[in-house]
């Protein structure tokens, strides 16, 4: 018995083994590949590279500075929109593997890629598959590796939604299980979740309000070692904020909390947020309506619920509030687990469910954005470009297998020589890595803006000072912050009508009949649909007006 015994725990922990690795499989080759081959984006992810490099060449890790390029005349200032944490990682990464997009990026990529990890570990507390399910259909949805400050960017959702995530499953597996260390662990994700985005964490906090509700008979029992660690987490966080208004008084409340939350929540146009979740989330949406087919057992359908509440939560919190369509972000996770009980439940327990899934995907397909035929028009803003066509139908067929196979198996036809749980995670494997992919998020505006930056690089001294057109950045859309980070000088406006020998400048084409010196034009480039013009001055020889 003994040897039984100890046979089947290194049978169960050899399937764990191979479930993670299918995880870092699926992950390493949709985040990590090609993570440094494409330009910054030119808002959020610029803008941030910047800061990290303030903190990485002039040690300012409290206070980062920005040349602040997008309001008014250009300064250099402290940047006090975002809580530092997130940047911190991002200059460790920068300090140990150089100044490089793939050093940036790599933060975002292994937080999403230990987000998928979190979410095995969540579920496999019911079983192996489940885990497996919940975490493939994270990593591969549209919007976490093809969307705007999502896993492939330098931004701080990324670890935003990783601690969480890591937050909220915590918080649910010591209320369950009475783990005061998982409590511990939990709130120490908290401390660092608001320090990643701040008063964005709001969100995680609403989202825990059932599970506060629910489980207070255990928060009470344990209130001491409770009330202990939210003091020492209360300590943590206001550190760093009481540090900065020391320093900066009441400009920081204004920056940090009335600009940068009540004032953009007001002014900012609402995302289409819930007609754009399909397209997000596609094909994992999809199998959700099969969820009503059967119940589920008591433990999952609770689970369940607290899943479709997380998404709806977040849905309808931005939906109020307004942002772009990174904001939803955190409903991701949620969505991951809920299909993780679905799809387990599906291919080990229940057939008609599995048959339901097959159908769910069928139907889904005559919504689905990746098809040339789409029946149903559905948002795709903020996505760029994940598989589709032949690519996405075949992922979909290898999934499909998988669900048959196990509706084979529940029906007691499947070979008893074959391995299941090894051909369930090949499946999924290959699966995901179909639907998946190192998608190249910038698009020619960051490209072209990093071009033309790259070209301010080469010709000019590290301690010179390029110039903008008066008027570029107030009357074209680029902000220039991509166009600051790759050429590493200091950037200044000028009018063209006080322009000197020896400047260089970007000048849109359209403008160059306004200069009444000589110049040089060093490069060319298209960006947000107007021509502009790098130039070197030459105001020798005045043309004449």
């Amino acid at each position: 018995m003994a040897v039984q015994s100890w046979l089947d725990h290194f049978s169960e922990n050899t399937r764990e083994v191979y479930a993670v690795l299918g995880i870092l499989i699926i992950g390493s080759a949709t985040y990590i590949r090609d993570l440094g081959s494409f330009s910054l984006i030119g808002w959020d992810e610029s803008l941030y590279a910047l800061v990290v490099r303030s903190i990485v060449e002039n040690g300012h890790w409290i206070a980062p500075r920005l040349q602040f390029l997008h309001r008014g005349p250009i300064v250099t200032e402290p940047f006090m929109e975002k809580p530092p944490f997130v940047f911190w990682v991002q200059a460790v990464s920068v300090t140990v593997l150089g100044d490089s997009e793939f050093a940036l990026r790599l933060p975002s990529a292994l937080a999403t890629i230990a987000t998928a990890i979190v979410i095995y570990w969540f579920l496999r507390r019911y079983s192996v598959g489940a885990g497996l399910f919940g975490a493939v259909s994270f990593l591969t949805m549209p919007y976490v590796f093809a969307g705007f400050n999502a896993g492939r960017t330098g931004s701080t959702d990324a670890l935003f939604v990783f601690f969480g995530t890591l937050a909220l499953c915590t918080l649910w597996v010591a209320t369950a299980d009475d783990r005061r260390d998982i409590f511990y662990v939990g709130a120490g994700a908290t401390v660092l979740m608001l320090l990643s985005k701040g008063f964005a964490a709001g969100v995680f906090a609403i989202i825990a309000l059932p599970v506060l509700a629910v489980r207070w008979k255990w928060l009470w029992k344990n209130r001491v070692p409770a009330a202990t660690a939210t003091v020492v987490a209360t300590v943590a966080v206001l550190a760093w904020p009481t540090v900065m208004y020391m320093r900066y008084g009441d400009p920081f409340i204004n920056i940090i909390f009335i600009n940068h939350v009540v004032e953009r929540a007001a002014s900012y146009s609402t995302f289409p947020f819930v007609q754009a979740f399909p397209a997000f989330t596609d094909p994992w949406l999809f199998v959700v309506p099969a969820a009503v087919v059967a119940r589920f057992r008591s433990q999952m359908e609770r689970l369940l619920v607290f899943s479709v509440w997380w998404v709806v939560a977040v849905l309808a919190f931005f939906s109020l509030t307004a942002g772009g369509p990174w904001y939803i972000a955190p409903a991701f996770p949620g969505l991951a687990v809920a299909v993780g009980i679905i799809l387990d439940d599906a291919v080990s327990r229940t057939p008609r469910r599995a048959v339901a899934v097959l159908i769910c995907l069928g139907l889904g397909l005559l919504i689905s954005p990746r098809l040339p035929i789409q029946l149903v028009p559905v948002v795709t803003n903020g996505l760029r470009s994940p598989p589709s066509g032949l690519r996405y139908l075949l992922g979909i067929g290898v999934f499909s297998v998988v669900v048959g196979f196990g509706l084979v198996r529940q029906l007691d036809l499947w070979p008893e020589n074959i391995d299941w749980t090894k051909s369930q995670l090949i499946g999924l494997v290959l699966a995901g890595l179909l639907l998946s992919a190192p998608v190249a998020i910038s698009g020619s505006w960051a490209v072209n803006e990093g071009n033309l930056g790259k070209s301010a690089h080469e010709h000019t001294s590290p301690d010179a000072t390029v110039y903008l057109a008066d008027g570029v950045i107030q009357n074209h859309p680029p902000n220039w912050y991509g166009f600051s980070y790759y050429s590493e000088r200091s950037i200044s406006r000028v009018p063209l009508s006080d322009v000197k020998s020896g400047m260089v400048i970007v000048v849109p084409e359209s403008r160059l009949n306004e200069l009444q010196c000589e110049y040089t034009v060093l490069d060319q480039q298209p960006i947000a649909g107007a021509e502009f013009a790098l130039l070197e001055i030459d105001c020798s020889t005045r043309q004449p007006s």
